[in-house]
């Protein structure tokens, strides 16, 4: 006993000196960190790394003053193990706290200002507190064995040596506190990269989610050229962290190989991962983890995982099968070792105890037979060992030998006589012994809640925490609710780890190990009843608390936020906000209570009917706020979804079935607005309930409580679109869209050579891009089973790709001497059929990349499109030589005579999933149906499109088809009878090149060569339909008049639509009156000075003079211009207009009889873009291609001096300013200047600034500034005085000045500042709402407070922002309704 007792003083002498030597370098530390006094918020943590080197020096000074039998008898009184541990916990904590900001200031010492701007966005990189405690390694001297085993390998860097060690065992083997072993072991040797320790009972930590994004941020603050590399890469991808996928290649990957030269090769670099079981399998999210960890051998040579783990199927059946992985089965270690290690832990702790208790444990305390009867009942089990420790030293039974005793008692006796019980029947035992001493007689129903609540809570809270949310009193005295929480369960510390107050009010209630839940929730386990936690009441009973507190904190702005203008991520103290605000019970309610409302006693959920239906009502969109606010946004579609699949359970009233509308526009509300929700909260009220349909549930439910808003006049639209979602992130033509077989993901392929892979929950894109190919990428397919995605190309290959790690499989398929134009997988996987320009379809293994038989030849022109039959045994091609074709798959040979019904190119083709059909289209824009058993038609052709149908395909069910046209429209259509179930579905901008339904036919995407994927609701298509816009076609020109009380717009669809303002009102749709006249589309519009009529010009070479009270024509069209009409001005003076053309000339018209006033106007050498009229109507500015600016009499129709030259491109803009003696003129080269219109004489130097074409210039009416727009959407205004940008400050002034004025008709400068990344910006770039991608455009107009925007969809946007910008330019307004 002595030997023992001297070795374990020589161990802590050890530790002694690690902790002097930990010191010593913290204080180095520490004086680096000189500076940090100058970070706001970092003095605190300066002065207690002080206050901790001085506490940890005077421990090492008054123990090392013993000798060594001294230091054993002062240690044992002292537990010096234990301060010396608290104290390298803290010293770990404070230096991660403050290295971060060391090298953010170590940084900013450098030359180069921008790569300390961009290291600064580390701390905005989403991460989890999910790293390694020193407080959890294994004791002392125990698990060494296996420890060394892991550390051996870890810095073994012999090439060949597997990247991953993956240490499993059986649940309480221990192997998480070997994790933390490991990890604090690499760290102190400066070798550790990074940990993660997944959780099932934390939200965040038990998805993976975060993993890459949290090991890159640890990786960053260990390595300063990594931290570098990180930032660049978090800086030009902000939405990267919505995809683990995303976080490994961007964050990870590629940081680590930027800077792999500039790394030890001969330095280990180690990763931890502990509890991949504990990683969940919702949403794929362990499948995505693993799919990754294959990807691991693509780091740098250097890079190590370790990985932890019970051995569950899918992680075995995963890791198995990777050569890069050492296996090591934990439970397979030597017994006599585990029981030796147990032994250990068990003599250690009960020393403890003797000097502890000296009167009751006395020395040799609890003697070798009861030692050994523990070691037997731990069963190799570490858990049991722990949990027996705890409940022997549980300090409110404070007797330890009590304790002992009534544990060997209770020892269940074996399963089979002469045998041990088994480690779970042992463990179960000890469990029940642990709750029957707790709670001896009977448990309150008020206790058991609250380890009711402990176990089904979905994350650990703090005690005080947990006590609000249960209602036992308010945050406002955390101490009492701590307290009241710690009584209740202050006995059961040997299962629930419970944090004392002083430790810190916000460590959280923990159950020590997963294996207690599962005993305590299953009554088969626990055989004592009064102890099982019913876990469905629970969950009504948390469901109804958070409920409760959602309704007494949630409202409109419940941050206080000063102005909707900042984003989330501006606001500089959001977090003090957030904790003065939205207090961390109710933030658990925000985040979970859909989970428990779902998971509550179906017997009695009706109770909670009339609470959700309140909520609902009330508080809906201020929680959404909130988990915008909180960074959670994502979360409450899938807590939208959880609530409606609860009231559509069996047995519900029908009462429910409003309800249940609402929560369904709910989900379709944050799927559509959830890009400006994410970035701003306030903007769920201001942008997302503006451009919410007239008649939508939650409009009406919400409308009256946000006046302060936009007030859309026209552009919205009555009902939810079909189109659901438009994903963006293509550079080049969308070709080809294919749905996984479980409907999860998405791939796209594009012209620019790639295939992307996007996540159908949230939008976001799923890793890199695929890329491989040398040309266009012309398809793409899933494999039946979704493991496999196959593209084919002009580059006349096939490729194959790992659909979960996006690695290619294999060599590229090559054999096609030309084009492959379309492939078709067999629906049972076994081959792929392709389709090329060498006329030839040929089938392929997926498996051995070889060509299965001979080429199929029959076709005499390129083969444009295959599909392949249901049971595999036949392939149909469509070719240019106008043909269908189907082909035997046994013997390559054609089946029967080609199908002949198209007169031109058949472009798709595809298999009804019956068998029964086959459809195919082409460029003769008709649909044909075949029955393939006579190969005839079936029906006449579906007739609707205009113009080539590209791309058809069948719903699962084989009820619908989909089709998709160079006419730039989808249509659904019903496979049976062939009708038309939809108009044309408008939306892209260009041609429909790919479609495809979701597998369960609810939804279909489709893909367009103006480079987005749309997806859109079967259900809304086919009962909503296309709903109207102004325009079928791109928006060409918008005007408003003098007065404001008309606006027009114009079309590439050859029309003019005409509203009255008096007519338009915020709450119902306004339509507009068509002008139809034209037959070709109308290129410019313009009123007369009285605004009683309007001139347009068109791309049919005439123009037109409308009345805008009859919104009729007033004459006969102007003729004389021989090629396209660019441009049309009425003269201030009401009696000339003036068009220009491509014919490179101008042309005169009386404005009242029509006539043509002298001869065309010639000089410019190129087509005319661009004209104005100076104010008194004597003088003529035009812009042309050919880079000039010709002045012209407009009386004579005389050039005014030579042709003004100095733009190096085309002039796009020209204007005149209010006293008509200069000209402003924009370009082409994103150059604004201005001229002397007397002169024709440069007047200042040119204004850049532009990152593409100035569309429009204009002066203000004092003539100081000028306003410029360009295609880059960006207004700019350019103060004409010093030739540069007016100032946001002073741009903010003339904002206010204006408002406070109400001089709402007159507008001296723009207060619209462009369109950013959807954002409407006011002066000094304030944001002042979001536009829907529908409702974009780079045409528009204003008047006053007016806004008039067209664009590409064909819809005209007419709003009035006055409330908007009087809330944000002129505080302090409020921002909403009490």
């Amino acid at each position: 006993m002595t030997y023992r007792v001297v070795r374990a003083q020589m161990d802590i002498d050890r530790s002694l000196t690690e902790l002097a030597i930990q010191l010593c370098n913290m204080l180095a530390f520490a004086k680096e960190c000189a500076e940090l006094k100058k970070i706001e918020g970092k003095n605190d943590v300066i002065r207690e790394v002080g206050q901790l080197v001085v506490q940890g020096a005077v421990l090492i000074d008054e123990c090392m003053e013993h000798g060594l039998l001294g230091r054993t008898v002062y240690t044992s009184f002292l537990d010096v193990k234990t301060r010396m541990q608290e104290c390298q916990t803290k010293l770990a904590n404070l230096r991660g706290d403050l290295s971060l900001t060391l090298q953010i200031r170590t940084y900013q010492k450098v030359e180069n200002m921008e790569t300390s701007r961009n290291f600064e966005i580390l701390k905005e990189l989403p991460r989890v507190e999910a790293g390694y405690d020193r407080a959890y390694r294994c004791l002392s001297g125990t698990r060494q064995e296996v420890i060394d085993n892991v550390l051996r390998w870890a810095t073994d860097l012999t090439p060949g040596q597997p990247r991953i060690f993956w240490l499993y065992g059986l649940g309480g083997e221990g192997k998480t506190a070997i994790a933390h072993s490991v990890a604090s072991a690499l760290d102190d040797n400066g070798i550790l990269g990074g940990s993660f320790f997944f959780s099932r009972d934390i939200a965040e930590r038990r998805r993976s989610d975060w993993v890459f994004s949290t090991l890159a941020f640890q990786l960053s603050n260990r390595h300063p050229m990594l931290a570098q590399a990180v930032s660049e890469e978090f800086g030009r991808n902000r939405e990267v962290f919505h995809s683990a996928a995303n976080q490994f290649h961007i964050l990870f990957r590629k940081p680590l190989a930027s800077v792999q030269q500039q790394l030890d090769p001969n330095s280990p670099l180690v990763f931890v991962l502990d509890g991949l079981d504990e990683c969940t399998t919702d949403e794929g999210q362990r499948d995505r983890l693993l799919a990754l960890i294959s990807q691991i051998g693509d780091l740098p040579s250097m890079c190590r995982f370790i990985l932890t783990c019970r051995p569950e199927p899918d992680i075995k059946g995963s890791l198995t099968t990777l050569s890069l992985v050492h296996a090591f089965p934990l439970g397979q270690h030597s017994t006599l070792t585990i029981d030796k290690d147990i032994t250990n832990f068990f003599t250690r702790s009960f020393n403890k105890l003797v000097t502890r208790y000296p009167a009751s444990c006395t020395m040799g305390w609890p003697g070798l037979e009861k030692l050994l009867a523990l070691v037997k009942r731990a069963a190799g089990l570490f858990i049991w060992a722990v949990t027996a420790v705890r409940f022997i030293e549980d300090p409110v039974a404070d007797d330890p030998v009590e304790q002992l005793n009534l544990l060997l008692h209770d020892m269940p006796p074996p399963s089979i006589p002469g045998s041990s019980p088994s480690p779970s029947i042992l463990l179960d035992g000890l469990y029940l012994q642990v709750l029957r001493q707790a709670y001896p007689a009977y448990i309150p129903m008020k206790r058991l809640a609250v380890i009711g609540a402990i176990v089904t809570s979905r994350s650990p809270l703090p005690p005080a925490v947990l006590g609000a949310l249960l209602g036992m009193g308010s945050l406002d005295k955390p101490k009492r609710l701590h307290d009241m929480v710690y009584e209740a369960i202050a006995k059961l510390q040997s299962v629930i780890y419970i944090p004392e107050w002083e430790k810190g009010p916000l460590q959280p209630l923990r159950i020590i190990h997963p294996s207690f839940v599962d005993f305590i929730v299953n009554p088969d386990r626990c055989v004592d009843r009064q102890f099982v936690i019913h876990e469905p009441t629970y969950h009504l009973m948390l469901a109804k608390q958070c409920l409760q507190h959602m309704h007494e904190t949630l409202r409109t702005n419940v941050c206080r936020l000063e102005d909707s203008y900042r984003l989330n991520t501006e606001v500089p103290d959001l977090a003090d906000r957030l904790d003065k605000y939205l207090p961390r019970h109710v933030r658990y309610a925000c985040q979970f209570w859909a989970e428990h409302v779902f998971r509550a006693a179906e017997d009695e959920s009706d109770v909670l009917f009339a609470p959700v239906r309140a909520f609902i009502s009330e508080n809906l969109l201020n929680w959404v706020e909130a988990l915008s606010l909180l960074g959670r946004l994502e979360s409450s579609r899938s807590s939208l979804l959880l609530i409606e699949q609860w009231l559509q359970k069996p047995g519900r009233s029908p009462k429910h079935e409003s309800l249940v509308q609402i929560v369904q526009d709910a989900q379709r509300f944050v799927q559509e607005f959830r890009s400006p929700i994410r970035q701003s909260a306030l903007h769920v009220h201001i942008s997302a309930m503006a451009f919410t349909p007239f008649e939508a549930p939650l409009r009406e439910m919400f409308k009256t409580r946000y006046p302060q808003t936009v007030d859309i006049l026209t552009g919205n639209t009555h009902y939810w679109t079909a189109c659901c979602a438009v994903y963006e992130g293509h550079k080049n033509n969308v070709r080809a869209v294919a749905y996984h077989p479980d409907g999860t993901q998405i791939a796209t392929a594009s012209w620019d050579r790639t295939v992307i892979i996007w996540d159908t929950r949230t939008g976001a894109t799923v890793g890199q891009p695929l890329t491989g190919h040398t040309s266009n990428v012309n398809a793409v397919l899933y494999s039946p089973d979704g493991s496999k995605i196959a593209t084919c190309s002009p580059d006349k290959t096939i490729r194959i790709w790992n659909s979960k790690t996006g690695a290619q499989i294999g060599e590229p398929m090559t054999g096609h001497t030309h084009w492959i134009q379309e492939i078709a997988y067999s629906p049972t996987g076994t081959f792929i059929a392709s389709g090329s320009a060498d006329n030839s379809v040929r089938m392929w293994s997926p498996f051995t990349g070889t060509a299965i038989g001979k080429p199929m030849l029959g076709h005499t022109d390129m083969v444009t499109t295959v599909s392949v039959s249901p049971d595999g045994l036949f392939i149909v091609s469509g070719s240019e030589d106008h043909s269908v074709r189907i082909w035997n798959s046994n013997t390559n040979e054609q089946v029967g005579d080609p199908m002949i019904g198209h007169s031109l190119r058949v472009v798709t083709v595809a298999w009804s999933p019956r068998g029964s059909q086959i459809l195919s289209g082409g460029v003769d824009s008709v649909i044909c149906l075949w029955n393939p058993a006579t190969r005839t038609q079936i029906r006449e052709p579906l007739v609707g499109h205009d113009d080539r149908v590209i791309t058809a395909a069948y719903s699962t069910d084989g009820s619908r088809i989909v089709s998709g046209s160079y006419d730039r429209t989808v249509r659904l259509w019903d496979a049976l009878t062939g009708a038309a179930l939809t108009p044309s579905l408008t939306g892209h901008l260009a041609w429909v090149g790919g479609v495809a339904f979701s597998p369960d036919g609810r939804q279909f995407a489709s893909a367009s060569s103006d480079k987005t994927l749309r997806i859109w609701d079967t259900a809304a298509a086919i009962s909503v339909g296309d709903q109207k816009s102004a325009h079928s076609k791109w928006v060409t020109a918008v005007a408003i008049s003098p007065d404001g009380s008309h606006i027009v717009s114009a079309s590439e669809d050859n029309t003019i639509m005409l509203w009255d303002m008096s007519k338009a009102h915020s709450t119902e749709a306004s339509d507009g009156t068509p002008l139809i006249g034209h037959t070709e589309r109308v290129t410019s519009l313009a009123f007369s000075p009285d605004g009683t009529q309007i001139v347009s010009g068109s791309a049919d070479k005439t123009l037109r003079i409308w009345s805008t009270k009859t919104a009729s024509s007033v004459s006969e069209p102007l003729e004389g211009h021989t090629a396209w009409v660019e441009l049309v001005v009425w003269s201030p003076d009401g009696q000339t207009i003036v068009s220009g053309s491509w014919d490179c000339t101008l042309r005169r018209w009386d404005a009242k009889t029509g006539a043509s006033k002298g001869e065309p106007l010639t000089g410019h050498k190129d087509w005319i873009i661009s004209a104005a009229i100076s104010p008194n109507s004597a003088q003529l500015a035009t812009g042309s291609g050919d880079k000039s600016i010709i002045l012209w009499d407009l009386h004579t129709g005389a050039a005014v001096g030579e042709p003004i030259l100095g733009h190096t491109d085309w002039v796009t803009a020209v204007a005149y300013t209010p006293d008509g003696s200069r000209v402003v003129s924009g370009s082409k080269d994103k150059s604004v200047r201005v001229w002397s219109a007397a002169t024709g004489e440069a007047v200042g130097q040119p204004m850049n600034g532009h990152k593409d074409t100035v569309t429009s210039v204009e002066f203000s009416s004092d003539g100081l500034y000028i306003t410029s727009a360009s295609r880059d959407m960006i207004v700019k205004v350019w103060d004409t005085r010093v030739a540069d940008v007016l100032s946001r400050e002073s741009h903010v002034a003339l904002c206010e000045k204006w408002l406070a004025s109400e001089k709402s008709t007159d507008t001296p400068f723009p207060w619209f500042m462009g369109n950013n990344e959807g954002w409407i910006m006011g002066p000094g770039q304030r944001r002042l709402w979001y536009m829907p991608a529908a409702n974009r455009g780079d045409k528009f107009a204003i008047h006053g407070t007016r806004l008039v925007i067209g664009g590409g969809s064909g819809v005209v946007t007419i709003l009035d922002a006055l409330p908007i910008l009087q809330s944000i330019y002129l505080p302090p307004l409020p921002l909403y309704k009490a």
